[in-house]
């Protein structure tokens, strides 16, 4: 399975989501993540996802490389620095949102691929 993270930085801090609390990691707040469909790349997906499931526009991406996770199957996760535009509206996979400190994100209940990818990013916003 591949997905697609998208990265949001603004103003030194970082777009954090929190997961409905149905699902796999329901209540966990994480980067906006979203499955990659068949015959779609990481950009198309990223940028489908961000519009559908919070209501903003993807503006530009940057690749950052891609984690690989196991926990209950293989999943390759893309990520990508991203530029949004439009007033945030979390719907969807999503119920909340927060742009926070990457310091700060310790506060929160991260999903394991947040807490993975947190550690190459201090130098975005420290």
């Amino acid at each position: 399975m591949f997905a697609v993270s998208g990265i949001v930085v603004r103003e030194g801090r970082v777009l954090l989501c929190r997961r409905n609390q149905t699902g796999y990691y329901g209540g966990a707040w994480e980067f906006p993540v979203f499955e990659v469909e068949e015959g779609e790349t990481a950009e198309d997906s990223l940028e489908r996802n961000l519009f559908d499931c919070l209501s903003v526009q993807l503006k530009g991406a940057e690749n950052y490389g891609a984690l690989d996770m196991g926990e209950r199957s293989f999943v390759r996760i893309f990520l990508y620095g991203a530029e949004i535009e439009g007033k945030i509206k979390a719907e969807g996979a999503y119920n909340r949102y927060k742009w926070l400190k990457i310091k700060e994100l310790k506060k929160f209940r991260l999903s394991r691929a947040c807490v993975t990818a947190i550690k190459g990013l201090e130098n975005l916003c420290p």
